[in-house]
């Protein structure tokens, strides 16, 4: 049987095909732009509201660092509170019964959980939601070493739920960990270059006495 659709009727099709994906393309970029904006002011107000969650009242005044830390951490803040230091919170994901959760974890200076902030969640409503409720989260305010399920109260029907907060919290301490042994690292380089510029002043002294020496011995 003779084919009745010719070569140029199939041209005709896929370039029709080409330019509607052109289309669709053109205008999805375009509400994207459009909307861009408007989701990153939206994250960073919900960011905000979790970070004034986890340290109350006052002037908090945040500063991105960077380093070696866990790759669900996806953003790492020193914090101020009123003009002193306050420590650090950190963004972290982790997964839950009902799809990723982002939480805010402040780390006081010493090491100790200052407190959790919940950004976003898709937990089930009633069970798993519940690990978002503050006198719940408020059962890691003060630990500071990394913690398993029997450190925790786990909400029953909710265990992936629970796990999924205890694991986040871990994750914020470890990145606590990488961020206080880089400064230490940093007070040792400083330390032992202060300990060369002393050694090095000292042997200018030295060489200084024997200059002096010398030069008496050629006055006598």
């Amino acid at each position: 049987m003779q084919n009745k659709f010719g070569a140029s009727y199939f041209l005709k099709i896929g370039l029709t095909l080409l330019v509607i994906t052109a289309l669709v393309a053109g205008m999805l970029a375009a509400v994207n732009m459009i909307t861009k904006d408007k989701i990153d002011e939206n994250n960073l107000s919900e960011q905000n509201a979790a970070i004034k969650s986890v340290y109350g009242e006052g002037d908090i005044e945040t500063e991105e660092i960077s380093g070696d830390f866990p790759e669900n951490v996806g953003k790492a803040l020193s914090v101020k509170q009123n003009g002193e230091s306050a420590g650090y919170c950190f963004e972290v994901n982790t997964s839950g019964y009902g799809g990723n959760i982002k939480m805010m974890v402040g780390i006081n200076s010493d090491g100790s959980v200052r407190g959790i902030g919940i950004v976003e969640m898709s937990e089930t409503a009633g069970l798993g939601s519940r690990v978002s409720d503050e006198t719940y989260l408020s059962q890691y305010g003060g630990k500071s070493t990394t913690l398993t399920v029997s450190d925790i109260d786990v909400i029953t029907g909710s265990t992936v739920s629970s796990k999924a907060i205890m694991n986040g919290v871990n994750a914020a301490l470890d990145a606590f960990a990488s961020t206080e042994g880089s400064d230490t690292a940093t007070e040792g380089a400083d330390g032992a270059t202060e300990s060369t510029d002393a050694s090095t002043e000292s042997t200018d002294a030295s060489t200084e006495s024997t200059d002096a020496s010398t030069e008496g011995s050629d006055e006598e």
